[in-house]
C-alpha cells in the first residue's frame, strides 16, 4: 500500500484514529462560579464538590514561590527572590507568578532535575537477560547516569 492510497482510505483511517476530531468538552456548571479563572479551574471544582471537600485557599506569594520553586528546580529560593516575588506580586500577581515560572523553566537547576528523569526512564529500560548480567547493566548504568547528566541537562536548556 502506498502513502497516497492510505491518506485517501478514509475508512482505514477511522478504526486507527488518525482522523478523528477532538472534541471539546463543555466546562461543567459549579456552585462557585466566580471561584474558577478558567475552564480548567471548572473541572477542578467540579471533582473537589464531588469528593465533598472545601477548596484550599489561595496561597500566599511566599508559599507560592516556595512550592514553585522546590517542585520545578528541587531547591527552595533565595531569599532575595522570595523579596523580588512578593513585591512583584503586590503589583501584579499573575504576571510575576508567570515571570517566575518562565524564569525557573529556564535555569540549569530545572534542566537537572529533568535529565534525572528523563536518564531514569532510559535507564530502567535496559534490558537483562540474568541476575549476574543485571546487577553489572545496574553498575554500569549508574556510571553513566552521572557521566551523561551534564550533557543531558545542556541539551534540556538547548
Amino acid at each position: 500500500m502506498t502513502r497516497e492510497s492510505a491518506a485517501s482510505s478514509s475508512e482505514r483511517d477511522e478504526p486507527l484514529g488518525l482522523r478523528a476530531s477532538c472534541l471539546r468538552a463543555a466546562a461543567p456548571a459549579i456552585e462557585d462560579a466566580g471561584w474558577a479563572a478558567n475552564e480548567i479551574d471548572r473541572f477542578v471544582r467540579m471533582r473537589i464538590e464531588e469528593a465533598g471537600v472545601p477548596p484550599a485557599p489561595t496561597a500566599d506569594p511566599v508559599s507560592l514561590i516556595r512550592r514553585a520553586s522546590l517542585h520545578l528546580t528541587g531547591l527552595p529560593p533565595a531569599p532575595e527572590e522570595v523579596d523580588a516575588f512578593v513585591a512583584a506580586s503586590d503589583s501584579d500577581p499573575e504576571r510575576a507568578l508567570r515571570e517566575l515560572v518562565d524564569r525557573l523553566l529556564s535555569s540549569a537547576a530545572h534542566a537537572e532535575v529533568m535529565a534525572g528523569w528523563w536518564l531514569d526512564l532510559v535507564l530502567a529500560r535496559r534490558p537483562a537477560a540474568n541476575e549476574l548480567r543485571h546487577l553489572q547493566s545496574l553498575l554500569d548504568s549508574q556510571r553513566s547516569y552521572f557521566r551523561d547528566r551534564p550533557v543531558v541537562a545542556e541539551g534540556w536548556l538547548a
